[in-house]
């Protein structure tokens, strides 16, 4: 009796297969031919705006400005208006030839979406085919199911540490943004305390003191965003979110001391936005390449699923 529901499940599996092989196709074709629609839209709009300028040409050329006025005494207007005229008819043509391949680009979006309604319960159902062969080799035990468990478990690795590195790469971005935020601020922050110390002027004082407290709070930021990379992956992570800061995770100390006299006050400034021009690119360097290892893994996991995929609906129980 198992063997016989074994032997129906491998039957319902392979047809829901070819079904989802022919969902697949369809989806992506559909993907395709969106991608064609934009980039004939993107066209045809750049012939619409050239046929807009050519026809804006061509009613100036037979306005009263003097310029026209002189230019059509001299002969150029007609000149001018022969090369608009043959613009506007140009661009009007290239649009009304994109209408027509929109029109049947549409139809074929049309036809591939007919089909994946059609299939639309069929990903559904082949997830639920593919859960009880999974089931069913492992119940039965032997190489085959060992083999199961090391595919799943090994596609349930790749997607743990895709959350990891995606985690990572929220706090690099986080702190990526911070520092941007800080460089621009003790930018206008010494701008602010070198007019202060030509001027004495009040305003400029409470200008420069404001700036200071939001470049420290936006190093600040940057600070706690570095510290959570180094706390989500441990002691390499230690070691890469340092990234040669000595002070990367404690840009914000520099500016914690109180505000001293004013020549002193700048020369921290300095030094403060010399550590930013540093560490920025740096963590710049960091998110780019934690970007690369989440893509790495994404193509990794996808690879590993596909491949569990096909094993299953080709192994007799």
């Amino acid at each position: 009796m198992a063997d016989q529901e074994e032997g129906d499940l491998d039957v319902q599996l392979r047809l829901c297969a070819e079904q989802r092989a022919r969902w697949l196709q369809a989806n992506a074709a559909q993907d395709e031919v969106r991608e064609r629609i934009a980039k004939l839209v993107a066209r045809e709009q750049h012939h619409r705006r050239r046929a807009e300028a050519a026809a804006e040409e061509l009613a100036s050329c037979r306005s009263f400005w003097p310029s026209a006025l002189w230019a059509r005494w001299t002969g150029a207007a007609e000149q001018q208006a022969i090369a608009a005229k043959a613009v506007l008819e140009e661009a009007r043509k290239e649009c009304d030839g994109l209408d027509g391949q929109l029109a049947e680009a549409h139809a074929e979006l049309d036809r591939h979406g007919a089909t994946l309604r059609v299939l639309a319960g069929v990903p559904e159902r082949h997830a639920t085919l593919l859960r009880a062969k999974d089931a069913a080799l492992r119940a039965n035990g032997g190489e085959l199911a060992d083999r199961a468990e090391a595919a799943a478990a090994a596609i349930a690795e790749l997607q743990r540490e895709q959350q990891a590195v995606q985690r990572l790469l929220e706090h690099a971005r986080s702190a990526e943004g911070s520092l941007e935020n800080a460089r621009d601020l003790l930018q206008g922050a010494r701008h602010a305390g070198a007019l202060d110390l030509l001027t004495n002027n009040v305003l400029l004082a409470n200008a420069k003191f404001r700036t200071y407290d939001q470049a420290r709070g936006a190093m600040l930021r940057a600070q706690q965003s570095m510290q959570r990379v180094v706390d989500d992956v441990g002691t390499e992570g230690e070691a890469l979110g340092r990234i040669d800061i000595a002070g990367g995770l404690r840009l914000a100390d520099i500016l914690l001391d109180g505000l001293l006299v004013q020549m002193l006050t700048l020369s921290k400034i300095d030094n403060a936005a010399d550590l930013v021009r540093d560490v920025l690119p740096k963590v710049r360097d960091m998110a780019l390449g934690l970007e690369r290892r989440l893509q790495e893994l994404g193509r990794g996991r996808a690879a590993a699923e596909s491949a569990r995929i096909a094993w299953l609906e080709s192994v007799s129980g």
